[in-house]
């Protein structure tokens, strides 16, 4: 699902564990933060003024995750 949010040019919120560090790149195309940390974190997304660039940067980490992309690698 955050590929799929991704994709829709929507910046996303993940706790900063597991493979959500890989994706997500704190300030650019989405949010990481600490369990303790949320709500802070979703108060900070609602006042960014970056959100268009961070969503134009979403939608491109997602890219490489589109079917025909995958095929192609596939392919490849």
């Amino acid at each position: 699902t955050m590929i799929e949010a991704m994709a829709r040019q929507t910046p996303v919120i993940g706790l900063n564990c597991g493979t959500r560090k890989e994706m997500i790149k704190h300030g650019i195309n989405g949010f990481l933060c600490e369990k303790e940390d949320l709500v802070q974190t979703i108060l900070l997304s609602e006042q960014n003024a970056n959100y268009q660039e961070m969503a134009i940067k979403a939608k491109q980490t997602a890219q490489p995750f589109y079917v025909d992309a995958v095929i192609a690698q596939q392919v490849n």
